[in-house]
C-alpha cells in the first residue's frame, strides 16, 4: 500500500510470484494483444514500462489517486498493476527530439494503462464514458 492507503502494485503482482518475467514469446504476445487493443506505444516503450514494475520505480501517490478518480467517474475499478503503469506512463519524462506518449492527456494514459494489463472490458466502459476526449 502507499502512504495514501491505496494499493500500489509491485513485481510480484504483475509477475507473479514464482514466474518472475515471462519467456520472450510470451512477451511477444502480451504486446500483440495491447496493440490489438489499440495501443500506441512502440515495443520498446511498452517493455520500458514492464521493467519500471520490476524495478520498482517510485511513484507519485498523487496520480495513485488521479487515476482511482477518473475510474470511479466512469464506472470501474482498477487492479494495482492498473495504477502503476498509469503513474509510470504519467511519470515519464520525455525526449525532447521526439514526439512522446507523455503530451497525452490523463485519460488518454488511462486507457493505455488499461490496454496494456489487458483489461478490455473496463478499457470499453472507460472510452464510452469520455466519447469527446477518445474521438
Amino acid at each position: 500500500m502507499s502512504s495514501e492507503g491505496l494499493p500500489i502494485a509491485k513485481k510480484n503482482d504483475f509477475f507473479g510470484a514464482e514466474e518472475g518475467p515471462r519467456p520472450a514469446e510470451e512477451k511477444e504476445s502480451d504486446y500483440a494483444n495491447y496493440k490489438t487493443l489499440g495501443g500506441i506505444l512502440n515495443q520498446e516503450d511498452y517493455q520500458n514500462v514492464l521493467m519500471s514494475i520490476v524495478e520498482n520505480a517510485p511513484l507519485n501517490p498523487a496520480w495513485s489517486r488521479h487515476a482511482h478518480l477518473m475510474a470511479k467517474t466512469a464506472g470501474i475499478t482498477l487492479s494495482p498493476e492498473t495504477v502503476t503503469i498509469y503513474g509510470i506512463l504519467r511519470g515519464e519524462k520525455p525526449d525532447p527530439r521526439k514526439e512522446h506518449f507523455s503530451e497525452m492527456s490523463d485519460h488518454k494514459l488511462l486507457a493505455e494503462a488499461l490496454r496494456i494489463v489487458g483489461n478490455t472490458d473496463s478499457l470499453i466502459t472507460f472510452v464510452a464514458k469520455y466519447p469527446h476526449i477518445f474521438n
